[in-house]
């Protein structure tokens, strides 16, 4: 339905209803969620809601007109925050994927970090990096774990992240981290 749609709507419900308002923010507000319903569908619904002897005096409401209708349209959400189980915070929708690639990598650089050196490394920093740099620190652990592996599909994921297989002396690349 589009917004001058969702407006002879309105328009229909007043015609019904002489003490129904219809403003221009009503119009707008009923129209973000109308937006996704056919339109000769809701008025097809509002003509029987008017015309029945049970429904015909009540002024309907957005929820009577769209029950039982089918959305035509794929809803949209709208500022919504999802949890991150990695940091434990809530992060806004449209960022969380790229948000979570790199909160579960710094999980992992995290945990291998230590495992490794038997050192703590503060997640702060490691958030605080501009992309470019932590993907350089995040290869710099790859190839420490590369040498020091926990298991062997480890080693395989890491090859396959790299494209070949990478020989480099542990203690040198601990030395360039610390």
């Amino acid at each position: 339905m589009t917004l001058s749609e969702t407006d002879k709507l309105l328009s229909k419900i007043k015609s019904f209803h002489q003490y129904f308002e219809k403003t221009d923010e009503k119009v707008k507000d009923w129209y973000i969620i109308l937006k996704n319903y056919d339109y000769k569908e809701v008025c097809s619904k509002l003509n029987r809601l008017s015309g029945s002897f049970e429904t015909g005096n009540i002024v309907p409401t957005i929820s009577m007109l769209i029950e039982g209708l089918k959305s035509n349209k794929k809803v949209e959400i709208e500022n919504c925050d999802v949890y991150c189980p990695y940091c434990e915070r809530y992060i806004e929708l449209n960022k969380y994927d790229k948000h979570r690639d790199k909160c579960a990598s710094i999980s992992y650089f995290l945990n291998e970090y230590k495992r490794i050196t038997n050192k703590e490394f503060p997640r702060e920093k490691l958030e605080a990096l501009s992309d470019e740099v932590f993907k350089k620190q995040y290869d710099t652990l790859l190839r420490m774990v590369q040498n020091n592996p926990t298991y062997s599909e480890q080693l395989i994921y890491i090859e396959n992240y790299f494209g070949n297989e990478i020989k480099t002396d542990v203690k040198e690349i601990i030395r360039k981290m610390v």
